[in-house]
């Protein structure tokens, strides 16, 4: 770089020396050629199939990291490429889905018309994806007000299940607001609260019940949150869902809560 070599300077397969660092996830080496005194390194030069290195990184691994480096040395995070590619299209064609959301929150766009975008309008698996990972942004780029929240999609769970089952909070506060259903029932009993508290996420069932779920709402008709709490010995969960106004004196079959407390048997 010292005696005059063009770094921007391509191979056969069009890729710049910048082009091959980024994708072999050498940033140092990437970082020493933006240094370079004698040239600027063109961080959106396409290569020989009409691609920026912005684009090859989300086509393969997807990198926060490498893509945090791309826009900061000056990446176009819309630039198009050859047939209207950009790195979002790229991201979902390639179900690269936190570099998708990642490209969202960044401020990328689809371009007018995006079939990509039509495809995965209101797709129910990538959906599923964006609230079991928290990923807010594909939710809210792909979740169309015609969507009805409260099916039943994937593992007999709705939208809110799924986000309960990791808890994902902001997730959960997002589809709470665009009306979901706190208190729906699947197939096997199970409710958006009990399946928080059933994964131990305190603050989730803190938020559930702060958007209207019934904290007495029977679970398979056998007992109440507060009762499978007591039973789990989850001390946090009892403390909440008491503070809350569980009814810590409901008998069901003649068992209360502190008859739930003393078992050993599976519920």
């Amino acid at each position: 770089m010292n005696h005059g070599v063009d770094i921007n300077k391509a191979d056969r397969k069009g890729r710049t020396p910048f082009l091959v660092a980024v994708t072999r996830s050498n940033i140092d080496i990437a970082e020493l050629l933006t240094k370079s005194s004698l040239h600027d390194v063109n961080v959106n030069k396409l290569d020989d199939q009409g691609m920026t290195p912005l684009m090859n990184v989300c086509k393969s691994e997807g990198k926060q990291s490498l893509i945090r480096f791309l826009l900061s040395k000056g990446a176009c995070v819309n630039a198009v490429g050859k047939n209207d590619l950009t790195a979002l299209k790229v991201a979902c064609e390639a179900e690269n889905w936190e570099c998708v959301d990642f490209l969202l929150e960044k401020g990328a766009v689809f371009i007018k018309d995006c079939t990509v975008k039509k495809m995965l309008l209101d797709n129910s698996k990538v959906l599923v994806t964006a609230c079991k990972d928290g990923l807010k942004y594909i939710l809210n780029e792909f979740l169309s007000p015609a969507f009805d929240l409260n099916s039943i999609i994937e593992d007999k769970f709705t939208l809110l299940m799924h986000a309960c089952s990791k808890g994902n909070d902001e997730i959960v506060h997002i589809l709470c607001n665009k009306g979901a259903d706190v208190n729906k029932i699947n197939k096997n009993g199970l409710f958006p609260l009990m399946i928080a508290l059933k994964n131990q996420y305190i603050d989730t069932v803190t938020l559930l019940i702060d958007h209207g779920a019934i904290v007495d709402l029977l679970y398979k008709n056998k007992c109440t949150p507060l009762m499978f709490a007591c039973q789990e010995g989850m001390l946090s969960g009892v403390k909440i869902l008491v503070s809350k106004g569980a009814n810590n004196n409901i008998s069901i079959n003649k068992l209360t809560p502190l008859s739930f407390a003393c078992k050993n048997e599976p519920i």
